[in-house]
């Protein structure tokens, strides 16, 4: 380990012992660490490209069938939840059909039996 002069860059050498790293020194590190990440091959490339893509694909699909099965569920509980009524007018002026599309709520509630000491068919 060679002594470096008082006024020098890297610092004295009471400072290097307790840690000082120079600009220097990280960019060595750097350099060092650079060579040994392991060189990637154009087909770990080509290889790493594709699988990125049938990975998204996959998502995609996958995302795609998950969004129509929840469209399809709210559409059958929609179905069950409402009654559809429609009617249909002529314009006798026209000969253009016009049809109006509603929906009303159902009522899936039990129906009770009328009480039968209360009911309207009670005699005294």
């Amino acid at each position: 380990m060679s002594e470096a002069p008082q006024g020098a860059r890297s610092g004295s050498r009471l400072a290097r012992m307790f840690g000082y790293v120079t600009p220097e020194d990280r960019a060595r590190w750097e350099q060092q660490r650079h060579e040994q990440e392991p060189a990637l091959t154009q087909l770990r490339a080509a290889a790493a490209a594709s699988l990125g893509a049938l990975l998204e694909w996959h998502q995609t699909v996958t995302g795609s069938r998950f969004d129509a099965e929840q469209r399809t569920a709210s559409q059958a509980r929609f179905e069950s939840s409402y009654a559809r009524t429609s009617t249909r007018t002529r314009d006798p002026r026209t000969r253009s059909i016009t049809e109006v599309v509603g929906f009303t709520a159902v009522d899936h509630r039990p129906r009770l039996e009328p009480d039968r000491q209360t009911g309207p068919d009670f005699e005294r």
